[in-house]
């Protein structure tokens, strides 16, 4: 029997996370005033330090960016809320800033290639069909690159990999989003849907790019790697 889960709003200035659906604390998190304030100040913090302005900045932070703010998403999810955000987010950037250099090094480079790849082949083909395969493709490696992401990241914070080489992690974040193939794919979609959504439609929406745009996806990505029961309330 499904556990059911539900949000005790009874404790002020926050709320926790009792027993309920994942979909029912999905909604909870965004139509609650703290967890709406807490997604906005993750995306800021994500942001600052990644410094989208500053070319190749990202290359440098991003490994260790992307670990903090699906940490804090993870323990949202988790519980409902995160204790003194901007601590707990920068705690987490500066204890794994050096053990996640490579990986998100790694990642930055593939998400460029294959986004990249993906746009160009999307011009393309919108004047020779010849090209969508290409398309696909770049589409088809994006999908892997964020699926792999999604596990990969909030594992260096976890104590259980602390002994682990990089190598070993990413067998391990492949596994994981193999093993929940659909949860992955859902959070992968959302993220998809939101990020290209908001860009494709700059620059009407930029208060959601500074309030919301990675926060959102972040959360998601947190059902996916902590909720195995997410997806079945959505499908």
């Amino acid at each position: 029997m499904k556990a059911c889960y539900f949000m005790d709003n009874s404790t002020k200035n926050k709320f926790q996370v009792t027993k309920g659906s994942a979909l029912l604390r999905l909604r909870e998190i965004l139509m609650d005033s703290d967890g709406l304030i807490t997604l906005v100040k993750l995306n800021f913090f994500f942001l600052v330090t990644t410094l989208p302005f500053i070319p190749g900045f990202i290359f440098f932070t991003g490994g260790a960016s992307v670990t903090a703010l699906l940490h804090c998403t993870n323990i949202l999810v988790k519980t409902g809320s995160v204790p003194d955000v901007r601590k707990t987010y920068f705690n987490i950037f500066k204890a794994n800033f050096k053990k996640t250099f490579f990986a998100g090094v790694a990642v930055t480079l593939l998400n460029i290639l294959f986004i990249g790849g993906l746009v160009f082949y999307l011009i393309l083909a919108s004047a020779n069909f010849m090209y969508l395969p290409f398309a696909s493709v770049s589409l088809l490696a994006v999908i892997a690159v964020w699926s792999v992401t999604i596990h990969l990241f909030p594992a260096f914070t976890e104590q259980k990999n602390e002994s682990n080489s990089l190598k070993e992690m990413v067998m391990s974040a492949i596994t994981a989003a193999m093993e929940r193939m659909k949860q992955t794919m859902t959070a992968v979609a959302v993220s998809l849907f939101v990020i290209a959504g908001v860009i494709l439609m700059l620059p009407n929406p930029l208060p959601l790019v500074l309030t919301v745009i990675f926060s959102v996806p972040a959360l998601a990505a947190g059902f996916a790697h902590t909720d195995s029961e997410f997806i079945s309330d959505i499908i």
